[in-house]
């Protein structure tokens, strides 16, 4: 049984953007950015991880 939960990793592309949503949208408030990776949180529940996540093409 899962008791608590510290944060969730979602996966976006464009990172400052993404950042900007979730504070500007939701009212998330960023902790952290590393460039590749940002950490935010509300006033209660689990941190929200942004991290960078690059998709390479498919070439045959």
């Amino acid at each position: 049984m899962i008791e608590v939960i510290h944060y969730f990793r979602v996966p976006v592309i464009d990172l400052d953007v993404s950042v900007q949503w979730y504070t500007e949208c939701l009212g998330f408030t960023l902790l952290r950015n590393a460039g590749d990776l940002a950490v935010l949180e509300l006033k209660a529940g689990p941190l929200l991880v942004l991290f960078k996540f690059c998709i390479y093409p498919i070439t045959f």
